[in-house]
């Protein structure tokens, strides 16, 4: 049955020529794509055009093949890649197994295997992630793949699949072209360091410090690199000095940021609030409409609210126009042990009704202290600039951490030199790798693995951690 011509409608051109429709002609040809998808370089013309070319052979196969309801099993589309790596992969130094357990190096060998497996697969999502990232930006086909080869210069435990997300992401933001690089590794440091705090993971991360970056004066005329290190070090250390979550005060952030400038607290001001009022227990949502509506309603009634500060017009008008966040809290502080009654009557008389409005006055009038020192921890911390760069490297190279780099680096190793295995095109990308290893985890990898031609094994090789012993044998 499987040797029969199929008659269909669809029609499949490669290269400009039509492919027969039989299930081995479009099987021949959906394979031979693989394998040529394989030996390219990423982020090529070539290789993105040949992604462009498998992808529709894919679907084109997967019709044919859909009419054969008889055929048995599935079509393993890793085949060809496999043979090629038959006991490629054969084991590992004995500093491995004395690191990880064994369950732990299980997990990883079959991870190893399965990105094997996925080679072809994961070629395509690159090649549809490095489109996306040319669409946002608007960058090259040439500067999209020089971006992913600088990748490699990044010690991450992000995958650099992930770090083309990144990069789409800003593009949207609209990163300039010559900052993407600094962009990528500093939103990196931020995800690493603090991503499980916000909501949206990866995106999350990115949407939202690339949009605080442009809703503030202090950080407007920075780099988006310069301008996330001070953000996301003053988000860092003010969760770790409380009970503050680093994705909540962002989000207030980015709600008192939609305030107009004349009303607008500096970027330092806004986040220590954000912190001191989750410490209060009022959540991002809740605290930044009060305080937006407090500022906006004084703004309309600032004789009212001079009086009953016990200060002048003229003061009073000055204050909120230069420091928001120390009129806010002035107003709570003097709100502090007034009664009941007189506390509904002033909150009427200035037209303070809203529930969240009071809730924020009532939470600042009971910790004023609080409210600034957040607010000068948020200051110092932008200005040094190195708490976040701390907290990566601790996350960066823990145990997990090493475990996701040694994982990330054999999924390049499959996706950038699969094919190039008979050849010494990847001999100078193995001693990458291995300087890689030896920086980045100072233990030993042994890895041995075979050439093999169908199904033939042609010779065997073992490297050490200096890659200075390569023992083969036929």
């Amino acid at each position: 049955m499987a040797g029969n011509t199929i008659s269909t409608t669809g029609v499949l051109y490669i290269n400009g020529n039509q492919v027969q429709n039989t299930f081995q002609n479009v099987q021949r040809i959906t394979r031979s794509l693989e394998r040529d998808l394989r030996r390219l370089p990423v982020g090529t013309r070539e290789f993105n055009a040949t992604a462009a070319e498998l992808v529709r052979a894919r679907a084109r196969f997967q019709e044919v093949r859909n009419e054969i309801n008889t055929l048995d099993g599935a079509l393993n589309r890793s085949r060809g890649f496999l043979g090629l790596f038959r006991n490629g992969l054969l084991s590992f130094g004995e500093t491995f197994r004395e690191v990880f357990s064994a369950n732990t190096a299980s997990m990883f060998f079959e991870n190893v295997i399965s990105k094997g497996k996925a080679t072809v697969d994961q070629l395509l999502k690159i090649s549809d992630a490095m489109s996306d990232v040319q669409k946002t930006t608007g960058m090259s086909t040439d500067e999209v793949k020089n971006l992913w080869t600088q990748f490699d210069e990044m010690d991450t435990r992000t995958a650099k699949i992930e770090r083309l997300k990144i990069a789409e992401v800003g593009g949207r933001l609209g990163v300039p072209i010559e900052e993407m690089k600094d962009f990528v590794q500093e939103v990196d440091k931020a995800y690493v360091a603090l991503g499980d705090s916000f909501d949206g993971g990866l995106e999350g991360v990115v949407d939202s410090l690339g949009k605080i970056k442009g809703l503030f004066n202090g950080t407007k005329e920075l780099t988006y690199a310069d301008a996330i290190n001070q953000v996301g070090s003053a988000l860092n250390t003010l969760a770790a000095r409380g009970t503050a979550s680093e994705g909540n005060i962002a989000n207030f952030a980015l709600r008192v940021g939609n305030l107009p400038e004349a009303l607008r607290p500096a970027i330092d001001k806004v986040l220590g609030l954000g912190a001191a009022f989750e410490e209060s227990g009022i959540d991002a949502q809740i605290a930044s409409s009060g305080f937006s509506n407090f500022i906006s309603t004084a703004g309309g009634n600032i004789e009212g609210f001079a009086a009953s500060m016990q200060m002048s017009t003229a003061e009073a008008e000055k204050l909120l126009n230069t420091k928001p966040e120390e009129f806010f809290l002035r107003f709570a502080q003097g709100m502090k042990g007034v009664s009941g009654t007189q506390t509904s009557k002033i909150f009427d008389s200035l037209k303070l009704n809203s529930l969240e409005v009071q809730k924020v006055i009532g939470a600042a009038a009971n910790r004023t202290d609080d409210f600034r020192k957040s607010m000068k921890t948020a200051g110092e911390e932008m200005e040094k600039m190195t708490s976040l760069t701390d907290e990566f490297n601790t996350k960066n190279n823990n145990a997990p951490a090493i475990l996701e780099k040694i994982k990330n680096a054999f999924g390049d190793m499959f996706t950038s030199c699969s094919g190039h295995w008979l050849v010494n095109g990847c001999d100078g990308r193995i001693r990458k790798w291995d300087d890689y290893f030896q920086r980045t985890f100072n233990h030993t990898l042994q890895i041995i693995y075979c050439y093999s031609i169908g199904g033939y094994r042609i010779q065997c090789c073992s490297f050490d951690i200096s890659f200075n012993n390569k023992n083969c044998s036929a």
